[in-house]
């Protein structure tokens, strides 16, 4: 369990480094642009509204968010996953430390050690991955299928140090259902 002083640190440094989340309109970065209307924390999952602009133009975004540190300094290292919406379904963005090398079968949800689903083997390879439509889709399916499902991530950091992480979907999904009313009560699809 990460302390809370840390956890907030590390939420403030996601939302500055992560670009869609966090630039102003001229792509500055600039997160204090933002104020919160909604917030919502689902064990290490958040459920999160805000909004800028002033009276005239107001633009609005929800997203659910997990930060993981699995590493303090000095070899710091952080995993991250974002989900936000889409017109027709959710976009999820995972961000990882570059250096970051994941096993095979190294992302996947699994229910008592059984793979249901895997992350594309090519966004492994990268610093981050998108996905959106089908691939979103069969992610959050998968997810809603079954009870003590887990996100497990087995990967090797920069500092070649093995990981494995596991995140509780249960309470992944209790973070999306209400990022869903938030969405719908904001008009955001």
């Amino acid at each position: 369990m990460i302390k809370r002083p840390l956890r907030f640190l590390t939420l403030m440094l996601a939302s500055i480094t992560l670009p869609i989340h966090a630039q102003d309109r001229a792509g500055n970065n600039t997160a204090g642009e933002w104020r919160p209307t909604h917030y919502e924390i689902f064990d290490q999952w958040d459920s999160v509204c805000d909004q800028r602009g002033s009276e005239n133009t107001i633009e609005q975004r929800c997203y659910i968010r997990y930060v993981d540190v699995y590493s303090d300094s000095p070899k710091f290292g952080a995993v991250f996953l974002f989900v936000t919406p889409e017109k027709s379904g959710h976009k999820i963005e995972v961000g990882f430390e570059r250096g970051t090398r994941y096993k095979d079968q190294g992302f996947q949800l699994e229910i008592n050690g059984t793979q249901i689903w895997a992350m594309p083997e090519k966004c492994l390879r990268t610093k981050s991955c998108v996905l959106t439509g089908d691939n979103a889709a069969e992610f959050i399916a998968k997810a809603q299928e079954n009870e003590n499902t887990f996100l497990v991530q087995r990967f090797t950091d920069r500092y070649k140090q093995s990981h494995t992480l596991n995140w509780d979907i249960n309470t992944f999904l209790s973070a999306l259902s209400d990022f869903e009313t938030q969405t719908k009560i904001r008009a955001l699809r």
